[in-house]
């Protein structure tokens, strides 16, 4: 069931795989469910039962990846670059804004 979940998890974050973070953010995800399934079981539902349970808990997950998307555009904008160290002198900064 575990890799159920993980293969749940793993497609509803297929359109946002390209948004740094995900990767981690599904990893995390597949856990929590799969601890949130254990529960489930120990409640004494069945597997189809917990599983469907565990499944319908996740929501709508798109305001989430929303935030992460702009918390990463925010810290790339915030950390300033060094060239200091690159040679640049046959470099072309005419499109660079």
């Amino acid at each position: 069931m575990n890799e159920k979940i993980k293969n749940h998890v793993h497609n509803i974050l297929a359109p946002y795989q390209d948004v740094k973070n995900v990767q981690d953010l599904e990893e995390e995800l597949s856990q929590n469910l799969q601890e949130k399934f254990i529960d489930y079981k120990k409640d004494g539902h069945n597997e189809e039962q917990a599983y469907y349970m565990t499944i319908n808990s996740i929501g709508d997950i798109t305001e989430l990846i929303q935030s992460i998307n702009v918390e990463t555009k925010e810290l790339k904008q915030t950390v300033p670059m060094d060239f200091s160290k690159t040679e640049l002198t046959k470099s072309d900064f005419r499109s660079v804004s």
